[in-house]
């Protein structure tokens, strides 16, 4: 599914192989291997699912080899109304991951997704609105969505009609919906963006330092795009998962994928003839024949490391032994 400005309602059809990996076997996983952290998978609107009440746990070797939920208590929610909430699934499915990892980059926000599945005719949200976009995408089964241009009892309907797999929408943030099921099974992905607000920009900015002086003297928009060029210049956070080929003592990088390795863009600055790349703590000076190469590693995509020339081989190279790209080979997949 190709990204789009956020802003308004919109909605559309996803390509069907975007939907390979996201249907109920994804479910199951994501049961099958959770922790059960607190409020990660969770029945609505009965209860969070309670380890000691819900999940059996196997054991093997003084250690615990399985968690899998308690077949009848877990079902009977289930068919008698509940919906099943999925928080966080970007963490367990790849494919969630990857779409969650591009809307990072491309909106310079925090995002996340989180599934719903339901067996019945309920609706156990209501109506309401979220405070951060929202993307859905429908991949079993089908479910009756209202949305509202706004929100309270003069918003404008604008939506009303049932999704079928394959269908997706976009609802702005402070958008009234209501999601009803149809009384068949149902799983649908939403993916959330937050939003940063002036003031939480203006306190973050003063976290890094700032004078209410300094910050005074910007606009609002110069304030914004400030603090995202701050964020990929102060972020320490990298990417998680190993960055070389499982054959250890081969050492060549043909056939792999090259990714920045940060959470956030970093800011590309052209300076005295080069260009200055500004990121996860770290200043690089690269050729200016590299932007190129670096709008696309800072894009949220892969660049295939064999389609690289011999020059743009070897910065790339130094860049990844600076630990700023990770290197995706196909047998980690």
């Amino acid at each position: 599914m190709e990204l789009f400005p956020f802003g308004e309602f919109r909605s559309g059809k996803v390509d069907p192989l975007t939907l390979a990996g996201l249907g109920w076997p994804s479910v199951n996983r994501i049961i099958k291997y959770s922790n059960f952290e607190p409020g990660t998978i969770k029945v609505v609107p009965e209860t969070d699912l309670d380890p000691g009440l819900y999940i059996e746990a196997k054991m093997g070797g003084g250690t615990i080899i399985e968690r899998q939920p308690r077949n009848k208590p877990f079902t009977e929610l289930l068919r008698d109304g509940a919906t099943l909430v999925l928080n966080k699934a970007d963490r367990a499915i790849p494919e969630l991951s990857d779409f969650v990892e591009r809307l990072m980059y491309a909106q310079n926000e925090a995002a996340w997704a989180n599934g719903y599945a339901c067996w019945s005719k309920n609706s156990p949200f209501g109506r309401h609105s979220d405070s951060h976009d929202t993307i859905i995408v429908q991949t079993e089964g089908r479910k009756h969505w209202r949305v509202y241009r706004g929100s309270g009892s003069d918003a404008e309907l604008v939506f009303d009609k049932i999704l079928e797999v394959g269908d997706f929408i976009h609802v702005p943030v402070g958008w009234d919906h209501e999601v009803t099921g149809v009384g068949c099974e149902s799983l649908h992905w939403t993916f959330g963006v937050a939003h940063t607000s002036q003031t939480e920009a203006i306190n973050e900015l003063i976290s890094y330092g700032w004078s209410l002086g300094q910050i005074d003297r910007l606009s609002e928009e110069s304030l914004r795009c400030r603090l995202l060029h701050l964020r990929g210049e102060l972020s320490t956070e990298h990417r998680k998962g190993l960055s070389l080929p499982w054959r250890v003592h081969d050492s060549s990088f043909s056939g792999a994928v090259l990714r920045w390795a940060g959470r956030f863009k970093p800011s590309l600055e052209i300076n005295e003839g080069q260009l200055h790349v500004r990121g996860l703590g770290k200043l690089v000076k690269l050729p200016l024949t590299m932007r190129p190469v670096l709008e696309v590693l800072i894009s949220g995509g892969g660049l295939p490391f064999d389609s690289l020339s011999n020059s743009a081989r070897e910065v790339v190279l130094s860049m990844f032994n600076a630990e700023l790209l990770i290197a995706e080979h196909a047998d980690q997949k």
